[in-house]
């Protein structure tokens, strides 16, 4: 299917690996020019090297996300260098562990700053650039623990949880405002799946508890219905085809892509 997705510009935050890089991937892949980001310098060079090795129109810009400032020079390098913002995937992200009485104001003003204000601050500065369009793509990557909480292996994640939450809550408040401009918002909340980021989650709870990391990895997809872990790519499909003219009459949606972990009715 021919997303129609030729000629557009696309910026996705934490794209140099995971869940981001397979968003940009599969954007590049219909035709789209992208923007990826990231704090790892020789992280970012190895993606933007195999997206160019495979013909893909890739900009690469290193920026801290949780900083307001680099979110600037992100977004205003991003417009210039591709000429504009079409889409924006706000995919960077992060918590830490720990229960509601162990996390301190500085921990839970860094959850914020990442989850919820990168995705303020990022949209806040792409959508001038939509709005002179009349046309835009923002999508929000929040989390089914966002809407439930974790599960074992991965208990005490309250802060996650929390900006999590608040992000759906805000792609809705956002989808309302920005419906006018034509600039379409929607979330979708991934389940567990099997990123570099949760390899390590495995290899550091295994570690403590005296398991192999892929027992914990085992563990953890037994609470999954279809008993296994999504792909990154998954995610990147689904973000895509909400980025296309195919999805006009979707916005203020969050979409779960989770392998059925979510059990509530509503």
């Amino acid at each position: 299917m021919d997303l129609g997705l030729k000629g557009r510009n696309a910026m996705i935050t934490g794209s140099s690996a995971g869940i981001g890089k397979s968003c940009a991937e599969v954007l590049a892949a219909e035709g789209a020019a992208v923007a990826i980001c990231g704090r790892k310098a020789g992280q970012l060079k190895e993606t933007e090297k195999e997206f160019k090795d495979k013909g893909y129109q890739v900009v690469a810009v290193q920026a801290d996300v949780t900083n307001a400032d680099e979110i600037t020079k992100l977004v205003d390098t991003v417009a210039r260098e591709l000429g504009g913002i079409d889409i924006l995937v706000n995919n960077a992200g992060g918590g830490q562990r720990g229960s509601f009485t162990e996390l301190d104001d500085e921990t839970w003003q860094a959850g914020i700053d990442f989850n919820l204000m990168s995705t303020i601050r990022c949209s806040r500065g792409a959508v001038p650039y939509m709005k002179e369009k009349g046309w835009g793509r923002i999508i929000n990557i929040t989390s089914i623990v966002g809407k439930m909480i974790a599960l074992p292996p991965l208990p005490n994640l309250v802060e996650y949880t929390t900006t999590k939450a608040a992000v759906i809550s805000l792609s809705k408040a956002m989808a309302e405002d920005l419906a006018q401009l034509n600039i379409l918002v929607n979330s979708v909340s991934p389940g567990p799946i099997l990123t570099p980021m949760w390899e390590e989650n495995a290899r550091t709870l295994g570690k403590s508890s005296g398991r192999k990391p892929q027992e914990v990895l085992d563990e953890r997809s037994q609470g999954v219905p279809l008993r296994r872990f999504g792909k990154p790519e998954e995610i990147g499909y689904m973000v895509a085809f909400l980025c296309s003219n195919k999805a006009d009459y979707i916005t203020g949606t969050n979409i779960n892509i989770d392998g059925g972990s979510y059990r509530a009715t509503a």
